[in-house]
C-alpha cells in the first residue's frame, strides 16, 4: 500500500476514534431516516445498545411534534435549499425521557449524489433548565416591580378617592339639610347642581377604580390594538395628585400599536415616578421648572413606522458614571428603602418584548430624557 494511502487511513481511523469518544451525539442515517451509525455518547444519552441503534428510524426517536421539522431538514437539503445550520428539537430516549438537543447536520454524498445525513447533536438539558430558571426569575422580578409600583402610588390613589368621597358626603349633607350653615330649604336649581356634582364625583371614583384594576391585571393574552394616548390617559388618572405640573402633547391620531395595555402602563408609571422623584429632590417647593413634559410622535426607522413617547424633566439628572448601569436589575440611584432598582430593568424588558426600545439620556443636575419607542401597528396596503 502506498505511503499516502497509509496516512489517509491513519487520519480516517483517528477521526473515527475521535467522533466515537466525543461527548456530543454523532450519528448518520440514510435519506429514509434509518440510522446507520450512532456513537458512544448517543447510545449513552438515549439509552440504546449497538443492536438497537442500527434498527432505529428517526420516527422512533424524534418527539412527534418535531418530526415534521426533522423531515424538512432532510428534504430541504436534498432539494438544494439552505435552512439554518443548527436547530433544536426533542427526542425520546429508550426509557421514555424527553431529551432536548441542538443539532447540526449535513448531507453525505457518494458520486455527487446525496445518500444520507451526518449530524452532531448536543444535549441542552442543562441549558434549558438554566433558561427556565432565568425566565422564572424574570417573571418574579416583574411581579415584584409591579407590586413596588403599586405601593409607590397607593397613597396617591387613596388621596384621589378620598377627595371625591368627602365631596359626595358634603353634598349629601347639604341635601339632607345637615350641612354646615344650612338653615332652611334649598331651591330646585341648587338641588340639580349638587346632584350633578355628586354624579361627577362618583364617576371620578369609578374611573380611578377601573384604571387601577386594569393596571393590576397581568394576563398574557391581553396584547391588542391600543392607542398610546389612551394608555397614558389611564396612567395619569392614577397619579394625578402626585404630579400635577405636566405638559402633555400626544395626538389621539397617532397610529395604534399592538401591546399589553397593563405592561405599557407599568412602564409609563415607572418613568413618571422616577421623574416625580427627581423633580421633588431638586425642587422641594413650587418652581417653574418643576414640570414633566410628555410628548408623542410618529417616527420612521428603516422604512418602518414607530411611535416615540418622550418624558423630559429638569430634575436632578443621572451622574455620567452611572447612566450605563441604570437598567441593571436591582441598581438604583435612590437612597436605601426608596427604590427597588427594578423599575427601569423591568421596563426595558417589557419594551424589548414588544419589539421596541427604551433610551435614557441625562446630564446630572440638568435634565433627564427617557424615550419609549414602540413599533406602530402595520396596516394593510390598499389595492388601487
Amino acid at each position: 500500500m502506498p505511503q499516502s494511502d497509509i496516512k489517509k487511513l491513519e487520519i480516517f481511523e483517528n477521526l473515527t476514534d475521535l467522533l466515537e469518544n466525543v461527548n456530543d451525539i454523532v450519528y448518520t442515517h440514510d435519506l429514509n431516516g434509518n440510522f446507520t451509525s450512532l456513537n458512544k455518547a448517543g447510545k449513552s444519552i438515549l439509552g440504546y445498545t449497538e443492536d438497537d441503534a442500527l434498527i432505529l428510524n428517526i420516527t422512533q426517536v424524534v418527539a412527534p411534534e418535531y418530526l415534521r421539522l426533522a423531515r424538512w431538514m432532510i428534504t430541504s437539503k436534498v432539494e438544494g435549499e439552505t435552512p439554518k445550520t443548527t436547530y433544536e428539537l426533542e427526542v425520546i430516549a429508550k426509557d421514555g425521557r424527553r431529551v432536548p438537543l441542538e443539532i447540526s447536520s449535513q448531507l453525505i454524498y457518494k458520486e455527487r449524489k446525496p445518500v444520507g445525513v451526518f449530524g452532531i447533536a448536543r444535549d441542552i438539558t442543562d441549558r434549558r433548565k438554566a433558561e427556565d430558571e432565568k425566565r422564572m426569575l424574570q417573571e418574579e422580578a416583574m411581579k415584584a416591580a409591579h407590586l413596588a409600583s403599586i405601593g409607590e402610588f397607593a397613597a396617591g390613589i387613596a388621596h384621589e378617592i378620598n377627595n371625591p368621597i368627602n365631596s359626595i358626603i358634603g353634598y349629601a349633607q347639604v341635601l339632607a339639610g345637615k350641612g354646615k350653615g344650612n338653615k332652611g330649604s334649598i331651591g330646585r336649581g341648587i338641588v340639580v347642581d349638587i346632584t350633578d356634582r355628586i354624579i361627577k364625583e362618583g364617576d371620578r371614583i369609578a374611573s380611578i377604580v377601573k384604571n387601577l384594576l386594569s393596571f393590576t391585571r397581568q394576563r398574557k393574552d391581553e396584547k391588542d390594538s391600543v392607542r398610546i394616548h389612551e394608555i397614558l390617559s389611564d396612567t395619569l388618572a392614577l397619579i394625578e395628585t402626585q404630579l400635577r405640573d405636566m405638559k402633555v402633547n400626544i395626538s389621539s391620531g397617532l397610529p395604534e400599536i399592538i401591546a399589553h395595555h397593563g405592561q405599557i402602563q407599568q412602564v409609563f408609571l415607572n418613568i413618571i415616578n422616577n421623574s416625580r422623584y427627581a423633580l421633588q429632590q431638586k425642587y422641594p417647593k413650587k418652581h417653574e421648572d418643576k414640570i414633566l413634559e410628555i410628548t408623542g410622535e410618529k417616527i420612521e426607522i428603516e422604512d418602518s413606522q414607530y411611535i416615540k413617547v418622550t418624558f423630559y424633566d429638569k430634575g436632578i439628572g443621572i451622574p455620567a458614571d452611572l447612566i450605563s448601569r441604570i437598567m441593571d436589575p436591582f441598581f438604583t440611584t435612590k437612597p436605601k428603602g426608596e427604590g427597588t432598582g427594578l423599575g427601569l430593568s423591568i421596563s426595558h424588558g417589557i419594551i424589548s418584548g414588544h419589539g421596541g426600545r427604551l433610551a435614557v439620556n441625562s446630564i446630572e443636575g440638568e435634565f433627564t430624557r427617557v424615550e419609549v419607542i414602540l413599533p406602530a401597528k402595520r396596516t394593510k396596503k390598499k389595492d388601487f
